[in-house]
């Protein structure tokens, strides 16, 4: 029977400290940078402007930019909206629950530019347009 004596100096239970790196050794050389928020561009943070029909109807003019419940606010209370792109006028449309769109006007016109867009409901002529335009 082994005694207390053998199971201390039995390297394979208790392998000599030698094998142990030392604690220097297992550091890197890796610098790690401080994480930094990503802060959204103005662009970003107001993706949409408001937007009204140039004289002759054949375009949209775009106005103040605005952000996302900017845009929802403006439409509610009778006006348009051109956004960035496709997900920011879908970010407008969905607050209206039942939307129509995208669609893009089926009766284009030589000379005119058309938008796809979203409508907050079938019964208005509110638009929330989007880029890019579609020029005929």
């Amino acid at each position: 029977m082994a005694g207390v004596a053998d199971v201390i100096s039995n390297s394979f239970l208790n392998p000599p400290k030698s094998h142990v790196k030392p604690k220097e050794d297992t550091k890197t050389d890796v610098q790690v940078k401080p994480v930094v928020p990503y802060a959204p561009t103005y662009e970003e943070s107001k993706p949409c402007t408001t937007a009204k029909f140039n004289p002759s109807k054949t375009d949209v003019i775009p106005g103040e930019r605005l952000t996302i419940s900017e845009s929802v606010n403006h439409v509610k209370f009778g006006g348009n909206v051109i956004c960035d792109n496709q997900s920011s006028a879908l970010s407008v449309a969905v607050e209206f629950g039942i939307f129509i769109g995208p669609e893009i006007d089926s009766n284009r016109k030589t000379g005119y530019t058309y938008y796809y867009h979203y409508h907050p409901d079938r019964n208005s002529h509110r638009h929330i347009w989007f880029y890019p335009a579609i020029k005929n």
